[in-house]
């Protein structure tokens, strides 16, 4: 496990200080474009002095990336970007770095849980994938969702990570099998990426770590990658099947955007960049006026039943159809463009305390947790899955409630 300390925390902090300072005084969109450099290398570091490959520091490398690579190919769905954009960035993404080191140092080891024979981890997994069940099938048959449905729509997570844990071929291929035919209907790049992470992070943290472990993910995470970009081509939510050429066609005569790149990356180059030219409209256009935490609290009022008295507040206006603003956006209208790194901070130690206890638990539930934290923490680069979605905290509430029905067995 990565030696952790705080002398180098220490060091960490100082240097994101020091860094952002030098891109705040500058004045210098070359200099920030090197300040994200450093970032993106301090992920990658840090990343690799972990024990497991799909840790947060490796998988939020992606938003800094995504900030490296943006370059304006058409006014109508980017723009140039300005310094406190810049800068906003910056600080936001050191501040979520230095909080998930300090959360994993301060994180106690995850409970060692009893009674997890390969009968009742597969007990659990139909238990689970019942209830997930339930909710999906309500959904798919009424199109309307159940006051609590969220709570029983992540419990099908935890069944895949139960059903991998207990071995027993045919729970793993009957769980699985329900989730993919559950999920088909409203089927997304989302879902897509949802399965591949959670059947990925269960291997890793499941099974014996091996040089063959580690092929074996490094082959399932380069074959995620290219079915994600082969994605872009199918009917998902109703969208027609559309070819690579195509769309580049469509991208050059609707955006003005120039392609010189293979057609097959214009799709997910737009994702991956278009968030922050939407970012800066927000600060731009939307920041008059701030909403002072609400969108902190959504997702408490989310389960309170009450977010929808705050629609208006909860309205953002994309720059283009290209519709997520990174995970900044949302901490820019609570609180400002220097202020915007509490909520920041806030995610990081939520990330950083489910991480450490998906390494030192037993409990397949907290490593269930553990994937959809890990999953809002991969799309940080494309919007706030944290705060705008709650997945990430609706599954830890489950799994806490089931942990408690099943006296901590589990």
């Amino acid at each position: 496990m990565n030696d952790y300390s705080l002398s180098a925390l220490s060091r960490l902090v100082f240097f994101s200080v020091f860094v952002s300072i030098v891109a705040i005084a500058s004045r210098s969109i070359v200099v920030c474009r090197v300040c994200v450099f450093f970032i993106f290398g301090l992920c990658i570091y840090l990343g690799r002095r972990e024990p497991k490959f799909f840790n947060p520091f490796y998988l939020f490398a992606l938003t800094p990336f995504s900030l490296l690579i943006y370059t304006n190919l058409s006014n109508s769905i980017m723009m140039d970007l300005n310094h406190d954009t810049w800068v906003i960035a910056i600080i936001n993404m050191f501040a979520f770095i230095a909080a998930v080191y300090y959360s994993i140092i301060h994180t106690k080891d995850g409970r060692v849980h009893d009674g997890q024979t390969e009968d009742n981890l597969g007990k659990h997994a139909i238990i689970l994938i019942f209830l997930y069940s339930v909710a999906s099938l309500y959904e798919l048959i009424t199109s309307k969702s159940l006051a609590i449905s969220s709570v029983f729509l992540v419990c099908g997570i935890a069944a895949i990570i139960c059903a991998l844990k207990s071995r027993k071929i045919l729970v793993i291929i009957l769980v699985v099998a329900v989730y993919f035919i559950l999920a088909l209907d409203t089927m997304s790049k989302t879902s897509i990426l949802r399965i591949a992470i959670t059947i990925m992070i269960g291997y890793e943290m499941l099974y014996p770590s091996t040089k063959k472990q580690k092929r074996v993910i490094y082959v399932l995470a380069g074959a995620s990658v290219v079915i994600l970009i082969a994605s872009f081509a199918f009917g998902l939510k109703g969208k027609e099947y559309t070819s690579a050429e195509d769309r580049k066609e469509r991208y050059e005569v609707s955006y003005g955007m120039t392609w010189d790149s293979s057609a097959e990356l214009v799709g997910p180059y737009a994702y991956l960049t278009t968030p922050w030219a939407n970012l800066q409209y927000v600060m731009e256009t939307q920041g008059q006026e701030h909403t002072n935490g609400l969108w902190l609290i959504k997702p408490a009022l989310g389960y309170l039943q009450i977010d929808d008295n705050y629609n208006k507040e909860y309205t953002i206006i994309p720059y283009s159809s290209f519709n997520t603003f990174t995970f900044i956006a949302v901490q820019y209208k609570d609180f400002g463009l220097y202020l915007s790194i509490i909520s920041s901070i806030l995610i990081g130690l939520f990330v950083g305390r489910y991480y450490r206890r998906c390494l030192t638990t037993n409990s397949p539930l907290e490593i269930a947790s553990y994937v959809l934290t890990a999953q809002a923490t991969l799309m940080m680069f494309f919007s706030n899955h944290f705060f705008m979605l709650s997945y990430p905290f609706t599954i830890v509430l489950a799994m806490w409630i089931y942990k408690n029905v099943f006296g901590y067995r589990i």
